[in-house]
């Protein structure tokens, strides 16, 4: 199967697998590109055989349930020449194809709120984020980061006039003076300036670009953006 991803329209190979071992656990591995169209395809290939696969660089979903994932840096070998794979082949041929496979996590009980336990709720890497591509796709997904702010685009528009009421944008008044709110319906003689901007945050595994709002923005600059117009005007002014 493909799967299209939304910020380019690129469809991206995908297939999916179940792996177990002598734990009696299975486990569903989703294959991503190459490894889904050509050695996903080979293992289709020797199903009957069932191979014995050693993968490296996984990344691990416990959202409803246990998953693996393919990244980028990940490699499959097929039937590797090693002891592990010896001695899985032997517990297979002689017990093993006859055991009956739990999947794991299917004992996983709910949270304290009723809700399914998700991986999202702890902190992740940037490189988990950033390495699945479909990530957010169908429905918004939720990570607690430890990363520090690496850059700030000089050259954007940090924030926008807001409504003093709702704090959505407003636009200049066509039939006269002051700011006119869509969602107040409403022309006021005043506005607020809230933050948007957009900086680079990084981690030992990586970097992305983040937006960041209002509060959290007051917390980085160290003063509101009305404030900090005030003091650019007054540089500016002053030169």
């Amino acid at each position: 199967m493909t799967i299209r991803r939304k910020i380019d329209n690129e469809t991206i190979p995908k297939r999916d697998i179940v792996v177990a071992d002598e734990s009696g656990k299975a486990v569903t591995v989703s294959l991503w590109n190459d490894l889904a169209s050509i050695t996903g395809q080979e293992l289709l290939d020797m199903v009957d055989s069932s191979p014995i696969i050693v993968i490296r660089s996984l990344k691990v979903s416990d959202f409803q349930g246990v998953s693996l994932s393919t990244v980028g840096k990940s490699t499959l070998a097929i039937n590797p020449d090693m002891p592990e794979a010896q001695k899985l082949r032997s517990w297979y041929d002689s017990e093993g194809k006859g055991t009956s496979m739990a999947p794991i996590g299917a004992d996983m009980g709910a949270s304290r709120t009723g809700g399914l336990k998700s991986m999202y709720s702890d902190r992740v890497f940037l490189s988990h984020i950033t390495s699945d591509p479909t990530l957010g796709q169908d429905k918004p997904v939720f990570f607690s980061l430890n990363a520090f702010i690496s850059h700030i685009k000089p050259d954007q528009n940090m924030w926008y006039r807001a409504c003093k009421t709702c704090n959505k944008k407003v636009t200049d008044y066509t039939l006269g003076s002051g700011y006119w709110c869509e969602g107040c319906q409403k022309n006021d003689a005043d506005c607020l300036l809230r933050y948007i901007m957009v900086v680079k945050v990084s981690d030992p595994t990586g970097e992305a670009w983040v937006s960041v709002f209002n509060e959290h923005a007051e917390k980085i600059i160290g003063c509101s953006a009305d404030e900090l117009d005030r003091i650019r005007k007054e540089v500016t002014s002053a030169i």
